[in-house]
């Protein structure tokens, strides 16, 4: 425990004094993309998930780097405020909604150039907090959960020369422990975020 503390205290101790060279704060809008579980021959049925809306606040500051590449440690919040569900299953919970936080690292490559693309990964947990209403109109009896998550992502950075506004197009694949909602044996593991939004460097 006492070396986990120290470790992180060493991350975060590094990237404040990275921070003084170059941090990155964005802010990004999109889609939370949850695929179906189970199928209509199962004893629980099939499950589907809406589309919901998604939000990540992310802050970045670079850890090393050449004119060429940038490693960087990244901090997203990532927050899914309403899923919807679908199914058979009455006894299951209307909606939940789910908040990420996963640090990690970031390459990109060609930073300082108008197109920058980049690769990043990263590792922390997920706050699931299910309805307390399901399907059937009755309560739900449900509580929240907190479980590990993981994410990889990519994406691409533009820096218009005309602007002091930079921009984000990304896409996320979050991997998670398997919120309580009432549905027997379900197993959901990835969710997919895609979304573009602001980049403020200072």
């Amino acid at each position: 425990m006492r070396k986990t503390i120290f470790l992180f205290s060493m991350v975060l101790a590094i990237g404040i004094a990275a921070s003084a060279q170059s941090s990155e704060l964005g802010l990004v809008v999109g889609a939370k993309f949850t695929p179906s579980v189970g199928s209509v021959t199962s004893p629980a049925g099939k499950t589907d998930f809406d589309t919901s809306w998604a939000f990540e606040v992310s802050y970045a500051a670079r850890l090393a780097g050449t004119p060429g590449v940038a490693l960087q440690l990244e901090v997203p919040f990532i927050a899914a405020p309403s899923t919807k569900l679908n199914t058979s299953n009455l006894f299951a919970s209307k909606s939940y909604s789910s908040y990420y936080l996963t640090p990690g690292l970031r390459l990109k490559l060609a930073p300082d150039s108008v197109f920058s693309p980049w690769i990043a990964a990263g590792a922390g947990f997920v706050h699931f907090n299910p309805s307390s209403t399901n399907l059937g109109g009755g309560t739900s009896g449900l509580s929240s959960t907190t479980k590990a998550a993981y994410d990889v992502g990519a994406g691409v950075d533009i820096h218009p020369k005309f602007t002091p506004l930079n921009f984000r197009f990304q896409a996320r694949e979050l991997y998670t422990g398997v919120p309580s909602l009432s549905i027997p044996k379900i197993s959901i593991h990835n969710n997919v975020l895609v979304s573009g939004g602001v980049v403020f460097r200072f």
